[in-house]
């Protein structure tokens, strides 16, 4: 009884002890999953669990055939027990290749537990020619030793720096064509996933009638497909050359013609799908092959009942041919068709004509804009001076009004019209003037009042009347001379009657 006690006892205590057994464990993440990547930035983590007296943990490297021992990571003081410091030479980041940031004395500070703890450290490999392996250690005291992690194989790749599709310049319609990728830079070689429009090939691929619309060709680099900064997949679009009859074109094709159609012809580019176009033709007319290299052939009139034969052999530059027939008959009952031609002619233009007409055009508008302005200026110019002229015009009536109005008599005196006194005035001397010329002895101002013109008295008129008459019938040179200037409105009221007489010397 007491033997079966004691193995009892033995086995919980091996239980405990298992469940109480330190562990320390790797892991690693970078931006491309689980791989390696040079000029990556990779973060390791080593995590201790179940420990009572942890001493250190540590991330280490051993390279392949290279006995040194690198480490990054922390430990007791080994002055202050309580105290954690970062691990003395030599670091990961000694070796040629790999660099970081390392870890430092604050750093184990803040994570430095006896119970366990997570180490972080961030490495980035610049040398993808490095091969080795990263390991965790932790250190339990009071006997239980080092307690290291799985090992994490180094592999570095190196990603794309460009991935490159390889196909033909040309794809046929009907031929079969084959294409490749290959990233350049990369390590090791790329392997790669071939599609044409979505559905995966073996890098070889022959179009149909369907595809003339357009293929979609692709690869993908597998090997780096978590590679998220470089490229690893390349599209492109081509469309295949071809070369066909239009679906439902009869063979031959059955023509009428009426004999009065001077513009029969036949045209060979209406009944073939192409690309590129067509550009090459050959005709044979009633067995005959023609000069005719167009896509159109013109008939010659014939009479009822003619028969006749056609066919025009097309290409597009491919290595095939397109031949069309027409059986062709000319008769009276058949019906006129006016036909549109489908050659087109690219004209040249004058680039110098068309700028010189432009040219031209902007000059006569701005011709025509100076005319309109001058004349518009002008006309305003003379309204200012007219407007000008009937004012002055009309103060020099109200003034005249007021003013007495001197007269000569016959005898040379001056006499006033208001109280009638005689004053000795010496009739003015004139020159000799032509026969018709009026003589005027008034104060009368002739330029403020052009209507109050006084001429000399006809037919049976009364010697000392006043006649009033217009600018246009003066023909005493000098009153003309006085009066050039603008007329003011023939509205404007006559000025009041000049009394005394009119001689003619």
């Amino acid at each position: 009884m007491k033997l079966a006690w004691i193995t009892i006892f033995k086995v919980l205590f091996l239980f405990s002890y298992t469940l109480a057994q330190p562990s320390t464990e790797i892991d690693y993440s970078t931006p491309s999953s689980s791989d390696f990547y040079k000029n990556e930035k990779i973060t390791f983590t080593c995590e201790a669990t179940g420990y009572t007296d942890l001493r250190t943990l540590q991330l280490r490297y051993e390279a392949d055939g290279d006995s040194e021992i690198y480490r990054s990571g922390c430990s007791r003081s080994a002055e202050d027990d309580t105290i954690w410091v970062s691990l003395s030479t030599p670091d990961i980041t000694a070796v040629s290749g790999i660099e970081g940031p390392g870890v430092s004395n604050a750093y184990c500070t803040s994570v430095g537990k006896p119970e366990g703890s997570t180490l972080s450290v961030q490495l980035n490999i610049t040398d993808s020619t490095l091969k080795g392996k990263f390991y965790c250690r932790g250190f339990e005291g009071g006997g239980v030793g080092e307690i290291l992690s799985s090992e994490v194989p180094m592999k570095v790749k190196v990603a794309p720096t460009d991935l490159l599709l390889n196909k033909p310049e040309t794809i046929i319609e009907g031929e079969e064509f084959t294409f490749d990728c290959n990233s350049t830079g990369a390590d090791p070689v790329s392997v790669y996933e071939y599609k044409v429009n979505g559905n995966t090939v073996a890098g070889k691929y022959t179009p149909t009638e369907t595809d003339r619309a357009g293929l979609t060709i692709s690869c993908t680099d597998t090997e780096h497909a978590n590679w998220k900064r470089g490229n690893t997949e390349q599209t492109v679009t081509i469309i295949p050359h071809y070369l066909a009859k239009i679906p439902g074109v009869q063979d031959p094709i059955v023509k009428e013609f009426n004999p009065g159609q001077s513009d029969a012809k036949l045209d060979c580019s209406q009944h073939v799908d192409a690309n590129p176009p067509l550009f090459n033709f050959t005709w044979t007319y009633s067995g005959v092959v023609t000069t005719e290299t167009s896509n159109e052939l013109p008939l010659k009139s014939r009479t009822d009942g003619v028969t006749e034969t056609a066919s025009c052999t097309a290409n597009n530059g491919l290595s095939k041919t397109v031949t069309i027939k027409w059986n062709i008959t000319w008769n009276d009952a058949a019906k006129i068709v006016t036909t549109t031609s489908t050659t087109t002619t690219k004209k040249s233009v004058n680039k110098g004509g068309l700028i010189g007409g432009i040219v031209g055009a902007l000059i006569g508008v701005g011709v025509m804009v100076a005319v309109v302005v001058s004349v518009v200026m002008v006309r305003k110019s003379k309204e200012r001076r007219f407007r000008a002229d009937a004012e002055n015009a009309k103060d020099s009536k109200e003034k005249s009004n007021l003013a007495p109005q001197p007269v000569y008599t016959s005898d040379g005196a001056k006499k006033d019209k208001r109280n009638g006194n005689r004053h000795s005035l010496s009739k003015p001397q004139t020159q000799q003037k032509h026969k018709d010329d009026p003589i005027i002895y008034a104060d009368l101002d002739l330029k403020s009042q052009p209507r109050a013109l006084i001429t000399k008295p006809s037919g049976d008129t009364p010697a000392d009347s006043v006649l009033y008459t217009s600018i246009d019938h003066i023909k005493t040179r000098k009153l003309k001379d006085q009066l050039d200037e603008p007329s003011i409105p023939t509205t404007a009221p006559p000025p009041p009657p000049l009394y005394g007489n009119v001689t003619d010397n």
